[in-house]
């Protein structure tokens, strides 16, 4: 007969290793933990109804999982993707969980780092869009919206790109590239309409000349293209 001890011991063992696993998203099969520990299913069962009821796990017909199906904690994989999302990745000579590990777990102290961008002139605003624009970028959807009174159709958005204080939406128009400062949409739409991004036309966006050129881009493409509206 097992001893008091060695029974805690191992729903202590097992009840840790459900968490982590649900902590990262999984979804848990109870016959397989059952399994797993050599326990009945009706004890798995109690862990995720008794002993982790504060937990807001749901039950499906493939096991249990954090409500949402999401991680409630973001893991070092999900701060580098970040980084590497918002273009940050390359302001360090390297960004690994090593130097993560490092940073996060001095908590008391502040950073060791300064890192100065100018912040943006004018705040974009809120009737501009940039949560909608970013989920439009993400899941190439066309966008509409109102700038100087008049409203501009079937945008393709690229990217969303920060130069020198202001934050300019690039992306495809007609055809031809398009760019026009944030701070000066209003109404801002989520078409139903998807669109394939042109691999070149992206490439061409972020390129340091024509990022640099994105204050004076209204200009250039009235001469180039002084027809387009």
């Amino acid at each position: 007969m097992a001893q008091p001890s060695s029974r805690h011991d191992r729903l202590v063992h097992r009840l840790a290793y459900i968490l982590t696993h649900l902590f990262k998203g999984e979804t848990l099969s109870p016959r397989v933990l059952a399994a797993e520990f050599n326990v009945s299913l009706r004890t798995i069962q109690r862990d995720f109804h008794e002993r982790l009821v504060y937990l807001d796990i749901e039950q499906q017909e493939e096991g249990y999982r954090l409500a949402g199906g999401q991680s409630a904690l973001r893991t070092d994989s999900d701060i580098l993707q970040f980084a590497q999302i918002t273009d940050i990745t390359p302001l360090f000579p390297v960004l690994d969980r090593k130097l993560l590990s490092l940073l996060l777990s001095r908590h008391a102290q502040g950073s060791p780092y300064v890192v100065y961008n100018a912040p943006p002139k004018a705040l974009p605003s809120v009737y501009g869009g940039f949560a909608l624009i970013t989920q439009a970028i993400l899941d190439n959807q066309f966008i509409h919206y109102e700038i100087g009174g008049k409203t501009t159709h079937w945008v393709a958005p690229y990217k969303l790109t920060y130069f020198n204080g202001h934050w300019y939406v690039c992306g495809v128009m007609n055809g031809l590239i398009h760019a026009v400062e944030l701070l000066h949409l209003r109404d801002v739409e989520l078409s139903a309409r998807h669109f394939k991004p042109d691999t070149a036309l992206l490439q061409r966006m972020t390129e340091r000349a024509f990022i640099q050129a994105l204050p004076h881009f209204q200009y250039i493409k009235g001469i180039l293209h002084p027809h387009q509206t």
